[in-house]
């Protein structure tokens, strides 16, 4: 039993040292990170011109950085904002185009909570009022 606790001991710690730790599913819940490494992208296909895309929530940083870069179809960025020590909002929007919106995550020795998503925003949603 020992050697499968020591076993154990090993592996998260090789883990926390090379790639990191991530509690959670980024981008569908809160999601724990601990001296994370590397990039994520995740992908929106938006078939019509009133459909933006948008990214929001919060994150909760101890150490490193996160970035998060909100591209258009074309590639071009339509937004980006770091997420460093401390607690800090997230809010990214893009629209207009047609097409496949691309969110990268680029993870530099980032511990901290990681709360939001990335969504299609419905036209009924955008003006409520109807006006």
């Amino acid at each position: 039993m020992r050697g499968l606790l020591l076993l154990l001991v090993v592996a998260l710690a090789a883990l926390y040292f090379t790639i990191g730790i991530r509690v959670g599913y980024v981008s569908e819940m809160p999601t724990w990170l601990f001296n994370a490494q590397g990039s994520n992208s995740y992908a929106k296909m938006v078939s019509d011109t009133a459909t933006p895309v948008e990214v929001s929530g919060s994150c909760d940083g101890r150490s490193g950085r996160m970035t998060l870069t909100l591209r258009y179809p074309n590639g071009q960025v339509a937004g980006s904002q770091a997420c460093i020590p401390g607690n800090r909002r997230v809010f990214l929007r893009a629209g207009g185009t047609p097409g496949m919106y691309n969110l990268r995550v680029d993870l530099e020795r980032y511990t901290g909570r990681v709360d939001f998503t990335f969504r299609q925003i419905p036209p009924s949603y955008q003006n409520p009022s109807g006006r």
